[in-house]
């Protein structure tokens, strides 16, 4: 009777699709998480950056090399639900330690602070827009492969 009843629910006799568990699905999704992403951009490039200012007193190409490394290997270890954020995250990652580890040279600086600040990051993002779009490419092309692999999988 039993038989009788799974084809009475089912009469074409197609097998219903059954869900992932809980455990393949957090299996699928394991990785960093976007803000951890952003985090680890921001701390690598300000490090790199502060150490940029004190020596250079501008962020130059050691700054702007440890971003684009930083986005590509984040982009690599971010989880597949946050893959977006891997390409979102580095520009902002790269103002927020631009403006936090350029402070040094603003405040040795006379005249306006806001001044100082304001030109700190027109100058910071407009010198180093090759590494900032270096770095976004980087990681959407990482991206846009890590997709198209796990749709192949599916």
């Amino acid at each position: 009777m039993s038989a009788l009843s799974a084809d009475a629910k089912n009469p074409a006799g197609i097998p219903a699709a059954s869900s992932p568990s809980p455990a393949a699905r957090a299996s699928s999704d394991r990785g960093i998480s976007g803000f951890v992403a952003f985090l680890i951009i921001a701390a690598v490039t300000g490090i790199a950056g502060y150490f940029d200012m004190l020596a250079n007193r501008q962020f130059s190409w050691i700054a702007g090399t440890a971003f684009v490394c930083t986005s590509f290997v984040v982009a690599l270890l971010v989880r597949r639900s946050d893959l977006w954020t891997a390409v979102i995250a580095p520009p902002l990652a790269f103002l927020t330690a631009l403006i936090i580890a350029g402070q040094p040279s603003t405040l040795t600086s006379a005249g306006s602070l806001m001044i100082r600040e304001i030109s700190l990051v027109a100058t910071g993002l407009a010198f180093n827009a090759p590494f900032i779009f270096g770095g976004t490419i980087a990681a959407l092309i990482v991206v846009l492969i890590r997709r198209a692999t796990s749709r192949s999988k599916a």
